[in-house]
């Protein structure tokens, strides 16, 4: 009967330990590709990747998992309807329940899938102790595993770690009065884009003030910058704040309710009942902060990043009340549909975006292109095509695969040999930071210098020389880099896009097909100079075109 220490997140690497007297005598399985790189430098034995022939279905779980996380706040709405008056959850929590149930989905799944596999061995299981919140590890995979486990009747050797401070109960600190501000600001995860942002701002003269995320805070230039406070219910009724705690008690109960067909375990439940019922709370209190704070003045408009860190719920049930415009800035200049139905929401997005946003209940969600500060770099040169690059977005996060592992290698491999049939050159960029460079070697047999060489440079670095880029899988906003410097650019997929990953390219812009398709475009544009330059000329245009009918942000201050 071998030892298995079992790896689900790249937490577990340094926290994973066999007890004493097993030494070395163990192997390792992990269930993430993306830890293969991280696991082969650590001193963790014969690590193993250990996958079912038939991975559970992203494309699938995705939208599956978005109806369960606003399934659960309707029923949640209807339970607190008589204490929540014309306040609507809708929203507020429906990015960490998205979370928290593609990870439910996804690790039910594979664990019912491995089943034979953990038969007959000493399991062995380090446990991120935590409630989940957001994308971060929490004991949800674990626990859902050691549930079946006992059914089956097996068993694995647990052990703890990593428990995080509670930040359930931080809320905005907004116990002053409110001077005048022309826009308020909430921008979390806008990494990249935050100095424009902040010059915008200046440059249309703007007062502004800005309330600091939980999470991913950018810097801003603020008149005003709103840190955190953590609640202290005395405190806040000193300042006349009404209590939320009875909508805290009601909130829990309902909760570990509903919980209930996900989570066995009384105390497991309640854990991450308390997580959720504290956050709602939080952003109750968020709410009666803001009605307070800006009671004499309010702010003319919002900013607020497609990406929610726990405020968005109250900020735009606040704009709703007060028909206070909201623009929502995206944190990677393209977005997907929003989970919310404020009537004063706008998205502003890079040209690049695909199909029309959505609505939480199903409108069209109001979109306008948003200019951000780009130069474009053409000319009308012909060339023939000799250098072709890959361009990898991330595959995993925390453990859950967007597209089949095999399917994703498969395609990769295709490439790289059809480049070799046809004297073409490959170079490769795996995602920074989420690097497979032994997987794609052995599968794909693209050298690990080559992969390497694609992450040793810059971005720019690596789209200069090539002649025409495959953004491989589902696309991210690297593509930009080079439609602006008109290096033509194909879509091929490993796998369906999920509906959400849809939206994040316009297709007739940066066309889209299988694998097939794309290496058959390649085969044109090898043998017909003439259709590569005419292919690359026209995506061109057509960018240019795109971003001729956008504004720079201080257009719609």
């Amino acid at each position: 009967m071998a030892h298995i220490l079992l790896v689900i997140s790249s937490y577990d690497v340094a926290a994973a330990r066999v007890p004493d007297g097993v030494g070395d005598d163990y192997r390792t399985w992990y269930f993430d590709p993306t830890l293969a790189d991280v696991l082969a430098g650590s001193e963790l034995r014969q690590p193993e990747l250990v996958l079912p022939d038939a991975l559970p279905d992203y494309a699938l779980l995705d939208p599956q998992a978005r109806a369960l996380a606003a399934a659960l706040e309707e029923e949640l709405m209807r339970d607190m309807a008589e204490m929540l008056g014309d306040v609507s959850l809708r929203g507020w929590q429906a990015l960490n329940l998205y979370y928290f149930f593609i990870s439910y989905l996804w690790y039910s799944q594979l664990w019912d899938a491995l089943r034979e596999r953990f038969a007959g061995h000493t399991l062995h299981l380090p446990v991120n102790d935590n409630p989940a919140n957001f994308y971060w590890p929490s004991f949800l995979p674990a626990l859902l595993l050691m549930e079946r486990l006992q059914g089956w009747g097996m068993a694995a050797q647990a052990s703890h770690y990593g428990e995080r401070a509670d930040e359930s109960d931080v809320v905005p600190d907004l116990l002053g009065r409110a001077g005048r501000y022309d826009v308020l600001t909430h921008l979390p995860t806008c990494f990249y884009d935050a100095p424009y942002f902040a010059a915008e701002l200046k440059a249309a003269g703007k007062r502004s003030i800005n309330i600091e995320p939980k999470y991913w805070g950018v810097p801003m230039q603020p008149e005003l910058q709103v840190k955190m406070l953590r609640v202290e219910h005395n405190h806040l009724a000193s300042h006349g704040l009404a209590s939320v705690a009875p909508h805290g008690e009601r909130l829990l109960h309902a909760l570990h309710r509903l919980l209930a067909p996900y989570i066995t375990s009384h105390e497991y439940r309640a854990r991450q009942a308390l997580q959720l019922a504290k956050l709602y709370q939080s952003q109750l209190i968020t709410l009666q902060l803001l009605e307070r704070y800006f009671s004499t003045s309010r702010p003319g408009k919002m900013l607020l990043s497609d990406h929610d860190a726990g405020f968005h719920g109250p900020l735009l049930c606040f704009a709703q009340r007060h028909q206070v415009p909201v623009l929502q800035l995206a944190h990677a200049k393209v977005s997907i549909s929003s989970a919310f139905n404020s009537d004063q929401l706008t998205a502003l997005t890079h040209p690049m975006q695909g199909l029309p946003m959505l609505r939480a209940d199903g409108r069209q969600l109001r979109r306008q292109a948003l200019a951000y500060p780009e130069t474009c770099s053409g000319d009308s040169a012909s060339r023939p095509l000799r250098r072709v690059g890959v361009m990898l977005s991330g595959l995993s996060l925390s453990g859950v695969l967007s597209t089949g592992l095999a399917a994703y290698l498969d395609g990769l491999a295709r490439i790289a040999a059809w480049c070799r049939e046809h004297g073409i050159e490959l170079a490769i960029r795996n995602r920074p930071g989420q690097t497979m460079f032994g997987l794609i070697e052995e599968h794909a047999g693209i050298a690990r210098d080559t992969q390497l060489a694609g992450v040793a440079c810059t971005l720019p670095q690596f789209v200069q020389g090539l002649d025409l880029c495959l953004m491989y899988d589902a696309p991210t906003s690297a593509a930009i880099e080079c439609l602006r410097n008109q290096v033509p650019v194909l879509n091929p997929l490993a796998a369906p896009l999920c509906p959400a990953e849809t939206l994040w390219s316009d297709p007739q812009l940066m066309p889209r097909s299988d694998v097939a398709g794309a290496l058959a475009r390649l085969d044109l544009y090898r043998l017909d100079e003439d259709a590569f330059n005419q292919f690359r000329r026209r995506q061109f245009a057509a960018y240019l075109a795109a971003g001729a009918e956008a504004h720079a942000l201080r257009h719609f201050l």
